[in-house]
């Protein structure tokens, strides 16, 4: 496992954090690979991470509906997504592996924590 992760804290949300919330970012975030098809984040489940998209890319469906699961977005590298979960306490849609990809895992605590603070 690395020491530090380098995630590209000059891109929006992470640009309007300050020096040392940026700095807690990148000692805590971690980088984790999801095959394809993998779920990532299901649906009315407790967020445990943020996650930004490194490499590869992310579907965001909705299962609520009476046709079953619905995709509605798919998301690429630098997309930010599960942070709405981690700040309402669980997530509101799934997201899949849509291919081979890698994400930055923010801690959900830390997500909490950066947020109030900034």
């Amino acid at each position: 496992m690395l020491d530090q992760v380098d995630i590209d804290t000059s891109q929006a949300p992470f640009d309007l954090l300050d020096q040392h919330s940026q700095e807690r970012l990148r000692r805590t975030v971690d980088l984790v690979f999801f095959a394809s098809g993998a779920e990532i984040l299901a649906a009315e489940s407790k967020a445990e991470n943020a996650f930004v998209i490194a490499k590869g890319h992310v579907q965001a469906f909705d299962a609520r509906g009476a046709e079953g699961e619905r995709a509605f977005a798919d998301l690429g590298p630098g997309d930010l997504f599960g942070s709405h979960a981690v700040l309402s306490g669980r997530a509101r849609h799934g997201y899949r592996a849509a291919e081979e990809t890698l994400c930055y895992t923010i801690p959900a605590e830390v997500f909490v924590s950066l947020v109030d603070s900034n």
